[in-house]
């Protein structure tokens, strides 16, 4: 039903922000991949809000614009976690002027969907994936998405909702989502 998906999705959404928190949290660092990305792809509203909040907290003059520094700290809590301050600086040397001091809110985005659509969208994926599959059997169903949010989330779903779900996503009607079908069903692959 309409209510149980957006119910779902919800949770869905909350589950995906806490992973990212418990990546960083772990120092997890997503496996550097090729820089090109499909100008047709966007980053998730969520993490589109939060970066818009960070650059609003450093742009206190409404002008449009932060500074390198205030770039680089932006960038080092969204798509360069776990990297130091020089080794973000590295990167954005690849893209930017090393003089150039002044950066607007469309550079944080375009900087963040690069590096998002490259390594860390599968990063998330697959820890997000982690999350439900702690026996590491590359199969997920009903209890172990039950146990993840509860887990996690302190969510109650009933039963019927996670077998719709599992039901929608499992494309080899084998009852249980691998991997692929996971992270297609949300949106990943």
């Amino acid at each position: 039903t309409v209510s149980t998906q957006s119910t779902w999705g919800q949770n869905i959404t909350n589950l995906q922000k806490r992973t990212r928190k418990m990546a960083q949290a772990k120092g997890k660092k997503p496996i550097q991949q090729s820089r090109n990305t499909k100008q047709s792809e966007t980053l998730p509203d969520d993490i589109i809000s939060d970066i818009r909040d960070c650059f609003n907290f450093y742009d206190t003059e409404r002008r449009g614009e932060i500074n390198r520094s205030q770039f680089r700290s932006i960038l080092g809590n969204f798509s360069h976690y776990n990297l130091t301050a020089k080794e973000i600086e590295e990167e954005m040397s690849k893209e930017y002027d090393p003089s150039r001091n002044s950066f607007y809110f469309d550079d944080l985005i375009n900087t963040v969907s690069r590096k998002w659509f490259t390594s860390a969208k599968d990063a998330e994926a697959r820890e997000m994936y982690n999350i439900f599959d702690l026996k590491k059997k590359e199969s997920v169903g009903l209890n172990e998405i039950r146990q993840a949010f509860t887990m996690y989330l302190d969510v109650n779903i009933p039963d019927e909702d996670i077998l719709e779900f599992i039901d929608e996503a499992d494309l080899d009607k084998d009852g249980v989502l691998n991997f692929r079908e996971f992270a297609t069903r949300l949106g990943y692959l």
